[in-house]
This record gives C-alpha cells, structure tokens and sequence, in this order.
C-alpha cells in the first residue's frame, strides 16, 4: 500500500510538472511568435512606405502619410526631411485591450518602432518612423495564455479524478483482499478457502510466519514457565521457596466458602532449622552438602503421604525449612512432627574431625482463620528461639496466643526490649519453695523475670531467654540472675537456686564476670545454687567443667536438671562435683507404666549415691511410687509456686 501511495504521488507530481512546463513553453512560444510577427510586419510596411514616398511629389507625401496613419492604425508615424525638421507626425495613446494589467506587466509585449530613410523622390535623405499598435497582439497572447491555462486546469483535473479513482478502487479491492487473508487465516490448521491468484503468495508466507510465530510463542511459553518455576523453587532441593511457601500459608488461613456456609481454616505449621549448616559446609564439599540435604527433604517428604492433608515441604532459606500442614488435628500434627523429629535424628552428620553431630531445632504452631502469615512466623520464630535454647532436639510447640510479645516481636524488637531492660535494670526474681514431705524448707528456686512497660505481666525467662540466646544476650541476662541472687540472699532465708543457660557458659567474658560477683560476697555466694541442663554435659562438656571448677573456688553449688533427657550425661557424673540431680514430673509420674525408666531411675539413684550426688524428684501422687523412690534413695520434694518478685 505505501508503494502503490508514492507511486501514484510521484506519477500526479510528474504530470503536475509536465503540465505546468507546457503551459510557461506555449505561452513563451506565442509571446516570442506575436512580438516577431509585429516586427516584421512593422518593417514590411515602412519599406513598402518608403518607397512609395520617393516615387510621389513634395505635395502628396503629407496626404499619403496621414491617409496611412488612419488606415493601419499605427500607434506613431513621423516623417523628418534631412535638415532635421519634421514634415508629418501623427500619433495615438495605447488603447486598452482584452488582457488585465497583471498579465500585461508580468508578459509584457515588446515591439519596438522601425525607421527607414527615403531613398529618392523630394524627401530623400528624410527618415521615416513607424510604430506598430501591439493591442492585438497583446489581446492574441491573452487569449492564447487563457486556452493553454484551461489545458493545463483541465489536464491537472483528470489527473486528481484518476487517483482519486485509483485511491477508492484500490481501497475497495484490498478490502475485499484483507477479508478473504482474515477469513483463510483464522482457519488455522484447519480448511481453508482459496485464494485469488494474486495473494496465493501471501498465503504462503502467511503460513510460514504462523508456523514461526506459533514456535516462537510455544519457546518463549516454556521459558516462561521455566523461570516462573526457578523463581518458586529452591535450586538445590527442589523444594518450593519461601515466596511460594508463604503464597500458600497466606492461601491455607483464608475462611473456604461452601454454598452459603464459611468454614473457617485450620491446621498445623512446624518450622525446623538446621543449626549448624555453616559448620557442615566449612566441613564438607559444598556438592555433599546439597546432596545430605536433598536426602534430608526426600526423608521427610517420605513421611508426607500418610498424612491424608495437603502438605507442603518448603525451604525457606538457607537454613529452615516449613511444612504446611493444613486441615490437621493436633493429635495428627504431633505424631507426626515427632516422626519428623526421629527422621532428622537420624540424618544427623559429623561437623567436626571430633565427630561431632550436627543439631536440629523444632517447633509446632496451630493456626485458624484469625491468625496471619506474619503472626505465624513470628510465633515459630520464637519456637525455635525456645528450641535452641533448650539444646536438645525436642519439638517446642508455640501455642496460638503465646506470652506477650512473643508473637509480635522479631529479632530487633527482642533486641531493644532486652538492652533497654539491661540499661534500666528492669529484672527480677520471682522465688519459689521446694519443700520435703514433712513441710521442712529444701530450697528456694528462682527465676528471672523482665519488667516491660509494654505488657501488665512480667516476662517469665522462658519467653525472653530464647531471644537473649540467639542475640548473644543470654549472659548478661544470667549475671543480672546471680546478682539479683545475691541480693535476695543478702538477709538469711536459706539456700536459692538459679538456672544458667548453657549459652551464657561459652562466651569468654561470663565466667570472669561471675566470679568476680561471687568472690567479693562470699557469704551469698555460699548459699547460692547453680542449675545447668544436663545436655551440657555432653554438648559443652568443656563450659561445664570450667563452671564446675569456678564453683569449687567460689563455694558455690552446682545442680544438674532434666538428666531423664539426656542419659548420656550419666557418663560425666563421677568427673564433676555435683550437689543434686533432678528429675522431672513427667518422667516420675511415668514410672508405674514403664519397667524401663525404672531401671533407669535405678541406676541414676545407685550412680548418685556412689558419687555422693543426692537425687530430688517431684512428689508423686501414687503412694506405692512414693515408697520405691524413697527406697531408692531419691528425696522427694514438693513444689510450691512462687510467692513474690524481688527486685
């Protein structure tokens, strides 16, 4: 089309030229042909009037002349005899003719006068001067001008008709052209009508460029699926990635809507954390490392069918990894997060030349419709907070209304609460009694609490100790601890035992501090008891040990908890100078029901009184459990609740 438009432009402007050229060539050949004609024929009749003047007598040369002025009508006619005097002039003005002053001045008509002298007769020697009027040659040129402009007009006219013509035929006929390209091309694969001769080609080519087009859309479709894919998918387990595992918790809390009913969502989310990646890969090849952890996810996507729920295995980033357990109860949902919690055990790898395994950490939330994809996470957050905190690979459920500030505050916000409360002071002890059977004072145990003026409550330590751990804050918070000890047992009121977290024993600046605190009063610090968790003694066998020694130089007592999880620290009693072992309610009040945890009570009671360690346990309600323990040797204690907060 745009070939066909500069070729009718380019025809219209040629013959646009070609006109207007024959119309300045006409009119200059008959400017040129008038203004010769005048000429010649102005110089015929002055030599005709010459010689007719030396044939006639002085005496008829005047009539002659005047007689040929009103005749020819010249515009001027002088006779001047020789001694220079004129024997007859006659003239008239121009007269007006047919053509407009704007032609007359823009093609004037030039013809000039003609003088001849007489060659006999009485007036030889005299000149004779001649003026032709140009009036009709000025009206002939007019007129010619005139019919060479209606030629021209009329040749310009045609021209505009015939592309005009050609502009609407040609619109027409490629009309009906595009119509039958649309209708044969939206036939596809399919049948087709066929095509006018002329477009046959087009057809062919229209063809190829679909099939093209058709190939280049089916790539750039799969590259697009392949990326939107990349973008979903972690590269190394192939599991979905934080970005679609969130899409899909977002989609998992939304209410369902059923006919005219809402079921409100529910369901389970357990977050799990390899807790020393960058140790396995300083340790490993980093291609070993991938394929542990692709057999790591193959392992628990193992135990995924058996659910009956649409779940979802996600890794989230380097380190953690979610599943999404929509629809679950919490009796499903516990089984099989300690299915989880077996399965990771035993994928456990060595992290160091020492051989020893690396650790997991785990947590469980329950969700509903109420709950946020950013409240959840803030709530597994801090499970797994709890859960490395605690040291050993237990499941830390986080319940779906958990302590304040537990599910709304990050790393920062834990951050600023705990160096502010440090800064301020803003700590206390809340003191409990452990008693004998017959009400006779064991013990005080206390616990530290946090003061926020964001909450009504105290913070127990169970809710900000795991954020102090990961934020490397957990000795300061145990020094505040042993000092607020220390001040509470400044009055004599028995002896008062802490919890120190094993995290608090691995930073280099803890154990200086502490006894400092305990060498300059050690009056308290003689009355003070020291609880450890008993994983300590074998994950950070080393920190216990300096603490152990430390205590020794200080006076101060070292007591030993939750040894029922943790047996293999029985190996490290007779190495360490321990006061007491406790053991838990659980594992007490589970004793009539297992023949194996009483051999293992058994032999816990013999190994500590062999070494001089007594054992306390949490008075059981069976009073047949009650004579055996005492058989045993184990001191049983009851626990009364704390009965104030000390500053």
């Amino acid at each position: 089309m745009g070939l066909l438009r500069d070729l009718t432009l380019s025809v219209a402007t040629v013959v646009v030229v070609v006109a207007c050229g024959s119309f300045a060539l006409g009119l200059h050949t008959v400017h040129s042909f008038l203004e010769e004609s005048l000429t010649h024929r102005t110089q015929a009749e002055a030599a005709l009037l010459t010689r007719r003047l030396g044939e006639l007598d002085a005496s008829n040369a005047v009539p002659l002349l005047s007689q040929v002025f009103d005749a020819y009508g010249y515009r001027q006619l002088r006779l001047r005899a020789a001694e220079g005097d004129t024997v007859f002039e006659a003239s008239r003005p121009a007269a007006a003719g047919h053509a407009p002053q704007w032609f007359e001045r823009l093609v004037p008509l030039a013809v000039p006068p003609v003088t001849l002298a007489v060659p006999t007769g009485p007036y030889q020697g005299a000149t004779l001067s001649v003026s032709a009027d140009d009036k009709p040659g000025r009206d002939r040129l007019w007129q010619g001008a005139r019919s060479l402009g209606q030629l021209t007009a009329a040749t310009l006219a045609c021209t505009l008709l015939i592309a005009i013509l050609m502009r609407r035929l040609l619109a027409r006929r490629l009309s009906s052209l595009g119509r039958s390209v649309q209708q044969w091309t939206e036939r596809g694969n399919g049948t087709k009508p066929p095509l006018p001769p002329e477009l046959q080609p087009v057809g062919a080519a229209i063809d190829q460029l679909q099939a093209q087009a058709r190939a280049r859309i089916a790539q750039h479709t799969q590259t697009i699926e392949t990326l939107q894919e990349e973008l979903e998918v972690d590269p190394v387990t192939r599991l979905p990635n934080r970005k679609r595992f969130l899409a899909a918790l977002h989609q998992a809390v939304l209410p369902r809507m059923t006919g005219e009913d809402t079921i409100n969502a529910h369901g389970h989310v357990v977050l799990f954390r390899q807790r020393d990646l960058a140790s396995i890969n300083q340790h490993m090849p980093r291609q070993l490392t991938d394929q542990w952890l692709r057999g790591v996810t193959d392992r628990v996507q193992g135990l995924l069918p058996d659910t009956g729920t649409q779940a979802l295995l996600g890794r989230l980033n380097g380190s953690d990894f979610g599943l999404l357990l929509p629809g679950m109860e919490p009796a499903d949902a516990l089984r099989l997060s300690e299915q989880l919690r077996i399965a990771l055990r035993g994928c456990r790898i060595a992290i160091d030349e020492a051989g020893t395994l690396c650790r997991w950490a785990l947590t469980l939330t329950a969700y509903t419709s109420a709950d946020t994809p950013t409240r959840i996470l803030a709530r597994l957050d801090h499970g797994l907070m709890r859960s490395e905190s605690a040291g050993e690979e237990t499941i830390a459920a986080s319940s779906p209304r958990p302590p304040a500030l537990a599910s709304a505050s990050g790393e920062y916000a834990w951050k600023d609460t705990l160096l502010t409360a440090l800064d301020q002071h803003r700590f206390s002890l809340a003191t409990g009694r452990r008693e004998l059977q017959d009400g006779t004072l064991l013990r005080h145990e206390a616990s530290l609490t946090l003061h926020d003026p964001r909450t009504e409550q105290a913070l127990p330590a169970q809710t900000f100790i795991p954020a102090a751990i990961r934020l490397g804050l957990a000795s300061d918070c145990d020094i505040q601890a042993v000092r607020l000890a220390l001040d509470w047992l400044t009055p004599d009121r028995g002896e008062l035992a802490t919890l120190l977290s094993l995290a608090s024993l691995g930073q280099s600046r803890f154990l200086p501090r502490l006894q400092q605190m305990l060498e300059d009063r050690p009056a308290q610090a003689a009355k003070l008891l020291l609880e450890i968790d008993a994983h300590g003694l074998v994950d950070h066998y080393a920190d216990v040990r300096s603490l152990c020694e430390l205590a020794t130089a200080t006076g101060v007592r070292i007591g030993l908890r939750r040894l029922t999880r943790q047996f293999g620290a029985m190996a490290h009693l007779h190495h360490l100078p321990l006061s007491y072992i406790k053991l838990d309610a659980d594992f007490v009040d589970g004793l009539p029901d297992s023949p194996g945890s009483r051999h293992l009570a058994s032999s816990v009671a013999q190994t500590a009184t062999a070494l001089g360690i007594a054992v306390h346990a949490t008075l059981p309600a069976n009073a047949a459990l009650r004579d055996w323990l005492q058989d045993l040797g184990i001191t049983l204690v009851v626990e009364r609740p704390a009965l104030e907060d000390s500053a």
